[in-house]
Formats: C-alpha cells, structure tokens, sequence
C-alpha cells in the first residue's frame, strides 16, 4: 500500500487560505472604517468615503494609519483643487463685487486650510494627535466660511458641491484620526 505524503498539500492549501484571508482582512480594514465614520457621524456618508479612498490603489491594504494618511492628503489636494477653481472663478469679468468678494474670502480661506493640513501631516509624523486634530478641525472651517460670504447676501455658491466634499473629507480625516486614537 503506498502512502502518500499530504504535508505539501496541506502547506498549499494553508498558504493559500492565509493568503486569502490577509487580503481579505486588509481591504475590510477600509470598508469597517468607512462603516464607523459614517455611522458615528451624519456628516461622513460610507458610499463618499469608500468611492474616494478607492481612488488611491494604496488604500486597499492600508491599516487605519494608513488610511488617515490617504484621507488627510485627499482632503489637501481637494482644498488645492478649490483654490485653483476659485481662481478661474475670478477671472470672469460679469461676476457681482459682492460675489468677486465672497470669492476672495474663499481662496484666502482654503490658502489657511492647506497650510493647516500641512500642519496637521507634520504634527501627526511626530505623534503630536492633539495637535493634528485642531489643525484638521480648523482647515474643516474653511468650507463654512466660504459658503457663508454668499448666503450673506443671498447669492448662490458656484462652490457648493466642493465645499460639502472638502468638509466632509476632513470629516473623515478627523473620524479616522479619533479611531486610530483610540
């Protein structure tokens, strides 16, 4: 009767279930944190969360760590992104004073986000996380602020929609920062 050695299939078998599960666990590390922001707060929806962390390939076998890292640079390179369009914005000749107004005030306010979140990135290389999450919490102001300058005087915000994303966005960076603390 021959006997057969089943120690290699076992090995194979094993290394494929560890590897599976590894691979498994690590994308769910993004999916459980965007279930946990958004269920902790009515500002962060899971679908926004997931869809934008999606878009860095990096994401999927990020630890929570990781993961404020991607969203904290999401929220830089959104603030970048409005500060760019409010220059365009700027250049259109038939805008109200008041709007060319509230449009100043927006880049001058998303100009002291950039550097906040700079300032928080750097703060939380060195560990300083009470630092980090005033620095995030007062780049999120910038958004409200914005949108404040045209419902003063009753104007609609051409930035609306990007103003609801960076706030959100810090939103996120902030959720993630409090569970990492945690």
């Amino acid at each position: 009767m021959k006997s057969y050695n089943s120690l290699p299939l076992v090995f194979l078998f094993f290394s494929f279930f560890l590897f599976h599960y590894s691979a498994a666990s690590s994308s769910d590390v993004l999916y459980r944190a965007c279930k946990d922001a958004a269920d902790g707060d009515p500002n962060i929806h899971y679908n926004f969360c997931v869809s934008c962390l999606e878009e860095n390939p990096k994401s999927h076998n990020a630890s929570l760590k990781g993961l404020f890292k991607i969203s904290i640079g999401l929220a830089k390179s959104n603030a970048t992104s409005i500060k760019s369009l409010v220059s365009k914005l700027l250049t259109n000749n038939s805008l109200s004073k008041h709007a060319k107004s509230s449009l100043k005030t927006c880049s001058e306010v998303y100009s002291e986000a950039i550097s906040d979140l700079k300032d928080a990135i750097a703060a939380f290389k060195l560990k300083d996380y009470s630092t980090t999450n005033i620095r995030i919490s007062a780049a999120m102001d910038a958004s409200d602020t914005c949108e404040e300058g045209f419902k003063e005087e009753g104007d609609v915000s051409p930035l609306k929609k990007e103003d609801n994303e960076f706030f959100e966005l810090t939103a996120i960076a902030l959720a993630f920062l409090s569970m990492f603390r945690s």
